[in-house]
């Protein structure tokens, strides 16, 4: 196995990058690790996707307020007029609803999944954690920024 002492500057910055590691390699100049439009493999990005009723935009905005004001989520896409076809009671049934795409740190998906079924008005809501294997750089950082646990110490 190759040392990192016979790597070349651009190698260990790549290998830097799939780690998680930020900052500079030496002999690169100043900005080259910003990585801002670059992706990046990942670590600790999920979303939680929902499925919520059309009828109830009050709870549904309800979930999305207290994502976010609780630092459980950094982002809540609502994607209205999604038409769900599904087997119930021994028939095929379709309702209207609405998807809401929560993006978040990894680690607060569980308690952010629980928030939303205790605001949720189905009894057993459509709500499951997707893990993002890579994307954009900066918007992960932005997420991280955004996504904290109102009480850390919990954590």
């Amino acid at each position: 196995m190759t040392s990192m002492e016979d790597l070349t500057p651009k190698k260990e910055k790549v290998l830097n990058m799939i780690r998680g590691e930020r900052g500079r390699v030496e002999g690169e100049e100043e900005g080259e690790g910003d990585n801002k439009g670059g992706f990046e493999v990942n670590r600790d990005i999920s979303l939680v996707w929902v499925s919520c009723p059309n009828y109830d935009d009050e709870a549904v905005e309800r979930m999305i307020h207290e994502s976010l004001s609780k630092g459980l989520a950094a982002v809540a896409n609502k994607i209205p007029g999604v038409e769900t076809t599904y087997f119930f009671n021994g028939k095929i049934e379709k309702s209207a609803e609405q998807v809401v795409i929560f993006k978040t740190s990894a680690h607060l998906s569980k308690e952010l999944g629980e928030l939303i079924s205790s605001l949720h008005p189905y009894d057993a809501p459509e709500v499951f954690t997707i893990k993002v294997d890579n994307g954009n750089h900066a918007f992960f950082d932005t997420i991280r920024q955004y996504c904290r646990p109102q009480n850390p110490s919990q954590h």
